[in-house]
């Protein structure tokens, strides 16, 4: 069979593309129109972020309420706060002061005057450690009694601080120290968390006033209780239990 190879060269056709077949003719693109995106039928968008959804208050089980640093709320819990006590005729720079004096009161009276007169509460921490050796020797008797009666005078010296001991409610108050399992929970939280208990026995107490508290000794003997009053004075004394602490 004959070829005509007039209408080839170097593989192309040399005929013009009018002449082509429509079977012949090459498919120039035309641009696509603009559409707008959209999400895939088989896909939906995600939806906005949402904040963590909180669990709803229960009014029978309210959180506790924890303190200790010194810019955090219910600081003026702790007894390093600068609320001054009235004590027997003298002016305790705070409750730490007071407590700490009290390790002494009974046969050192120089040093409680000693650490009365220190800077800080921190200060009459450390120089209670330093001397105690001269400690009275019943102290870990009494320590939780004598805690009981200090917070009582800084709280009803101080009505601000009654006002909000009291706004507390029924909530649970928990010195939050990492160093102390006695007085506070501890690193854990699973300590005694004693200073709280005393907290929340004294807002019972302030609940429930008695025609004692207007006439209450101050007296610093440190006996159990350290407490004069009514039967409810004494069913409240008795809830007091003193283990051993600083």
């Amino acid at each position: 069979m004959l070829v005509d190879d007039s209408e080839h060269e170097h593989g192309r056709s040399t005929r013009p593309l009018h002449a082509l077949g429509t079977s012949d003719a090459p498919v120039i693109p035309q641009p696509r129109p603009h559409r707008p995106w959209r999400w895939p039928r088989s896909a939906s968008p995600p939806p906005p972020a949402q904040p963590p959804a909180q669990p709803p208050a229960d009014p029978d089980h309210p959180r506790p309420i924890y303190f200790y640093d010194q810019h955090d709320p219910y600081y003026e819990f702790t007894i390093f706060s600068p609320h001054p006590i009235e004590w027997e005729g003298h002016t305790y720079p705070t409750a730490e002061h007071l407590f700490q004096a009290h390790k002494f009161i009974t046969d050192h009276p120089d040093l409680v005057t000693r650490i009365r007169h220190l800077h800080s509460p921190r200060e009459a921490l450390e120089e209670a450690g330093r001397l105690r050796r001269l400690q009275r020797s019943d102290w870990f008797d009494v320590n939780v009694g004598i805690m009981d009666n200090i917070l009582h005078a800084k709280f009803t010296q101080h009505p601000e601080l009654k006002a909000s001991l009291l706004g507390t409610g029924n909530r649970e108050i928990i010195e939050d120290s990492p160093v102390d399992p006695f007085w506070g929970c501890g690193r854990d939280r699973q300590g005694r968390n004693e200073l709280g208990k005393a907290l929340m026995r004294l807002r019972d107490r302030l609940r429930q006033p008695t025609r004692n508290d207007t006439t209450r000794s101050t007296r610093a003997s440190g006996q159990p209780g350290g407490l004069e009053g009514s039967e409810g004075d004494a069913k409240w004394e008795s809830s007091i239990r003193r283990p051993a602490a600083y």
